[in-house]
C-alpha cells in the first residue's frame, strides 16, 4: 500500500509541475504578445508622427505631389536606360495618383525598393589604381553627421544631415555646390531627394521641387541625379548603389545613361538626421 500511494503522489507531483511548467509558459507567451504589441503600437504612432511631420514640412516648403511624382518620374527615365534596374517600366501621372497609401504623406511609389542584389568598390592608392583596367577615381572629401536628438527634434526635417555632412566634404575637397556635375542622392523616399538637393546647396532653399519638375535632374539637364535609377527604381542596396553609380559616372562608363559632364559627381548616405556625403573627381595625371 505504501509503494502505490508513494508512486500516487509521485506521479501527482509530477503532473502538478508540468502544469506549472505549462503555466508559466503561458505566462511568457501573454508578456511576450503584451510587449510585441506595445512595440507595434508605438511604431504605428511614429509612423502618424513622421506623417504628419513630413506633410508639414513639405507643404512648408511648397513641395506638393507633382514635384514629389517628377522626381520618380525622372528616376523611372534613367532607369529605362539601365538594365540592371529593378524597375523597368515607366510610371504614368495615373498609375501615381492610384497608388496605394503607405503612410502619408507616401505612397508605394515613394518608398524604396525590396532587393535582394548587392555591389562593391575598390579603395587603394592613387598610384595602384592607375595600373587597373578602370580609370580611376578621386575620392576628394568626405562627411558624416549625425543628430542623436532624433527625426523629430527641432527642424531636422527640414534641415537634413545632407547640409552638415555636405560642408564637411566641399571643405575636404576644395570645392563647392557650383563644381558639381552629377549627384547621387539617398532616395528612400521621394522627398529625400529634394532635402538633399537644398542640403548640398545645389539648389534654394525651398525650391527643390520646381528644380527637379524643371528637368534640372534629367540626363541632358543641368544636374543629372540618380542617373542609375537611384533606390527609388533601381534597387535597394542601403546606399551602395549609388555609391556605384557615382563612380561610373565620373570614369564616364554609365553607358546609355552617362552624364555629358562628369569630372566632379556628389552621392549622399542615410537621411534625416543622420548620413554622410562623399566627392568624388576624375583622376587627373
Amino acid at each position: 500500500g505504501v509503494t502505490a500511494a508513494r508512486a500516487t503522489t509521485e506521479a501527482v507531483e509530477s503532473e502538478a509541475r508540468q502544469r506549472r511548467r505549462e503555466r508559466d509558459k503561458l505566462s511568457d507567451d501573454l508578456a511576450a504578445a503584451r510587449q510585441q504589441l506595445q512595440f507595434c503600437e508605438r511604431q504605428a504612432e511614429i509612423r502618424a508622427e513622421l506623417g504628419r511631420d513630413l506633410d508639414a514640412v513639405l507643404k512648408e516648403q511648397g513641395i506638393d505631389f507633382l514635384p514629389k511624382y517628377a522626381t520618380l518620374v525622372i528616376d523611372e527615365a534613367h532607369n529605362l536606360r539601365n538594365p540592371d534596374a529593378q524597375m523597368k517600366k515607366p510610371l504614368t501621372m495615373e498609375e501615381y495618383h492610384a497608388q496605394r497609401s503607405i503612410v502619408r504623406p507616401f505612397g508605394l511609389f515613394d518608398c524604396s525598393l525590396r532587393s535582394d542584389a548587392a555591389g562593391a568598390v575598390i579603395v587603394t592608392s592613387r598610384e595602384r589604381a592607375r595600373d587597373l583596367k578602370q580609370p580611376p577615381v578621386i575620392i576628394k572629401g568626405f562627411g558624416t553627421h549625425t543628430n542623436a536628438r532624433g527625426w523629430f527634434d527641432g527642424d531636422n526635417m527640414v534641415n537634413t544631415a545632407a547640409g552638415p555632412s555636405g560642408k564637411m566634404a566641399y571643405a575636404m575637397a576644395g570645392v563647392g555646390p557650383k563644381d558639381i556635375d552629377t549627384a547621387q542622392i539617398y532616395d528612400c523616399f521621394t522627398s529625400v531627394v529634394l532635402m538633399g538637393l537644398e542640403g548640398l546647396g545645389l539648389c534654394g532653399r525651398g525650391e527643390a521641387g520646381a528644380f527637379v519638375a524643371a528637368g534640372n535632374t534629367g540626363i541632358d539637364g543641368r544636374l543629372p541625379t540618380n542617373t542609375s535609377g537611384g533606390l527609388l527604381s533601381e534597387g535597394y542596396l542601403h546606399g551602395m548603389d549609388v555609391v556605384c553609380e557615382a563612380v561610373l559616372q565620373v570614369q564616364g562608363r554609365g553607358g546609355d545613361r552617362q552624364a555629358p559632364r562628369h569630372n566632379v559627381g556628389v552621392v549622399t548616405s542615410g537621411a534625416l538626421a543622420d548620413g554622410s556625403a562623399m566627392l568624388l573627381k576624375a583622376d587627373a595625371r
